[in-house]
């Protein structure tokens, strides 16, 4: 999934605003990417259930995907292994954890 393709699956996501589970592992997802689809992410208030595994996301896209996943309040899995940057986790861990 290159910039190009992140950028479509963006716009068509923004249409996709019941949609509860996304499965982006092994995509070839990389910095870019994920800056053009963070946007689209944070509108979809009702997901639950995102796979983000195996791909390249370095900080720039862990800092993009970041601010949406904070707007993701029902989230209740996220895969972020193997995401080619030892910040992914940690910012998005912070990002996602919701009081009991």
């Amino acid at each position: 999934l290159k910039s190009e393709g992140a950028a479509a699956l963006a716009e068509a996501l923004g249409r996709m605003d019941k949609m509860t589970q996304l499965d982006l592992g092994w995509n070839g997802l990389k910095a870019e990417g994920a800056t053009a689809l963070a946007g689209a992410l944070a509108r979809m208030d009702k997901m639950t259930q995102l796979d983000l595994s195996c791909n390249s996301l370095k900080a720039e896209g862990a800092a993009a995907l970041a601010g949406a996943l904070a707007r993701m309040d029902k989230m209740t899995q996220l895969d972020l292994r193997r995401r080619g940057s030892g910040l992914m986790y940690g910012v998005c861990s912070s990002s996602c954890s919701h009081p009991s």
